[in-house]
């Protein structure tokens, strides 16, 4: 994530059960977004256009990286979205949602956001789901 953060406007979206203070990211994010200050939560677009407000961009220059398929990934494709989903324990996904991209660690989102950052039509910004452990 460090590399991320040099480039790109990270935020982190948030169905409210994590906040970055309590998982040692106090100054990670430029920006947060709570599902009770939006009054939704994902996957309703409600979240993700208030994460696209707070980024100054469009919801197709968004890369939105989380854990779970129904809200994460679901909600990201709706609304145009690059979908990242965070499968870190290699779950068989029986869902019928398909994410644009699957990793295991946030270390492989580098590659994915840098090749993304290829396509001239793209600026990206980045949203991850809770606070997720950094290392992993």
């Amino acid at each position: 994530m460090n590399s991320l953060c040099e480039d790109f406007s990270l935020g982190l979206l948030s169905n409210g059960n994590g906040y970055p203070e309590r998982c040692g990211l106090p100054d990670r994010f430029d920006f947060v977004v709570f599902s009770q200050d939006v009054g939704v939560e994902k996957p309703d677009p409600g979240m993700f256009s208030a994460a696209c407000k707070q980024a100054g961009c469009d919801p197709t220059e968004l890369v939105h990286v989380g854990d779970s398929l129904e809200s994460d990934v679901a909600g990201a494709n709706a609304v145009g979205a690059i979908s990242v989903w965070l499968n870190r324990d290699a779950a068989d996904n029986s869902s019928g949602v398909v994410p644009d991209h699957e990793i295991r660690s946030l270390v492989e989102l580098v590659d994915i956001v840098r090749e993304t950052e290829r396509h001239p039509t793209r600026r990206m910004q980045a949203t991850l789901d809770s606070a997720p452990d950094p290392q992993r």
